[in-house]
């Protein structure tokens, strides 16, 4: 027969994995589902994801500037926003797999999922620490 403490255990344990392997999981399904925008390897596809904040904040900014304000001088281009485009123009030449598509969503689904069942450990496993039912 299984003791409190080792279904305790269980659930401290149990809760922090399944809901780190749940984001491993949406994290792979997020990148098969946006695979057809990555116009590279998954190495280079990682130092991509380094820049992306960089990209963001160009884009912000771009969007920040007032519409109807004339500039007091003519914008320079800015070469992060012309390596973006650049990026973007080379990926509408993969074609989307749609089953590579599919079963991306299908793993960002379970992976909520797992972590969804993370969380209801963890909040068990606080209530057991609180109620003290050990």
């Amino acid at each position: 027969m299984i003791g409190l403490e080792t279904i305790h255990t269980v659930f401290s344990v149990g809760a922090p994995v399944i809901t780190l392997i749940g984001v491993a999981v949406s994290v792979l399904g997020t990148y098969l589902l946006t695979k057809k925008y990555h116009p590279w390897r998954f190495a280079d596809y990682l130092r991509h994801l380094v820049d992306s904040p960089m990209f963001a904040m160009v884009l912000f900014n771009k969007q920040s500037s007032m519409p109807g304000e004339e500039p007091l001088a003519a914008p320079q281009p800015d070469p992060r926003l012309e390596e973006l485009r650049l990026i973007v123009r080379a990926s509408e030449v993969n074609p989307e797999r749609g089953t590579v598509s599919l079963v991306g969503i299908d793993l960002i689904f379970i992976g909520f999922v797992l972590q969804a069942v993370g969380a209801v450990f963890s909040l068990v496993d606080v209530v057991w620490n609180r109620v003290g039912c050990s």
